[in-house]
């Protein structure tokens, strides 16, 4: 009927959550596939890394303000270490991917 299963990458420091199989299961399996990403994201995640640590700056300040101004989040990134544009938008990048805020133009939201 389907399956997930989750895959560590070779060459980032990422693992991605994978659902496949019938359609008529979809619902259920895009469900667990969610919530064992959510648990990987939690407990893989490596803290000691500067894209964790201004990933998890950025989610209190989103958490705290409900949105921010891009200009606001590269402020908080960068207070945090992150450097360069193109690293600060690969974590918005990521940090999209894994769900845990959204871009709406020029601002950051909660999602």
């Amino acid at each position: 009927m389907g399956a997930v299963f989750a895959r560590n990458s070779g060459t980032e420091n990422k693992t991605a959550t994978y659902a496949r199989g019938d359609t008529a299961f979809s619902a259920p399996l895009i469900a667990l596939a969610r919530a064992l990403n959510q648990n990987h994201v939690r407990l893989l995640k490596d803290e000691r890394l500067i894209e964790a640590r201004a990933g998890a700056e950025l989610g209190r300040a989103l958490q705290a303000r409900r949105q921010l101004a891009l200009t606001e989040a590269r402020q908080i990134a960068e207070q945090a270490g992150l450097s360069g544009e193109a690293r600060f938008h690969a974590l918005l990048f990521a940090l999209q991917k894994e769900g845990s805020l959204k871009r709406v133009g020029e601002r950051l939201e909660v999602v």
